[in-house]
C-alpha cells in the first residue's frame, strides 16, 4: 500500500519532501560483504538510520549501508530520508543469515 500511495503523489506532483521508494526487504550474510543502496524520490540531501546490525554503516550523503555484519538475525532497521522540504521514515527487515561454509571433505 506505502509503494502505491507514493506512486500515486509522485505522478500528482504532490509532494517535494523525499519518498523513500526502495525495497522494504534486504538479505546479507555473516562474516560477508554486504552493500545495500536506500532508494528515495525527490532528490534527498541526507538519509539516516536506527537499528543496523554490527559491522554495518550508513554513508548519509550517498544512502549506501556496507560493511561486514558481525551476528545473524532480523534486524527492524528504521531509514529516513531528508531534504529542505521534510522527511519521509520507512522500515527495511534486513536478514543476517549464517556465513556459508564450504565442506572440503
Amino acid at each position: 500500500a506505502r509503494r502505491r500511495l507514493a506512486a500515486f503523489l509522485l505522478r500528482q506532483d504532490r509532494v517535494a519532501y523525499p519518498l523513500i521508494v526502495g525495497p522494504i526487504a534486504a538479505e546479507a550474510r555473516v562474516a560477508s560483504p554486504f552493500r545495500f543502496r536506500l532508494e528515495a524520490e525527490n532528490r534527498p540531501t541526507s538519509f539516516g538510520v536506527t537499528g543496523l546490525p554490527d559491522g554495518l554503516k550508513l554513508d548519509a550523503m550517498t544512502g549506501i549501508i556496507s560493511g561486514i555484519p558481525q551476528a545473524t538475525g532480523t534486524f527492524a532497521v528504521s531509514v529516513t530520508a531528508v531534504n529542505a522540504a521534510g522527511s519521509d521514515t520507512s522500515e527495511l527487515a534486513l536478514t543476517v543469515l549464517p556465513s556459508e561454509k564450504l565442506g572440503l571433505d
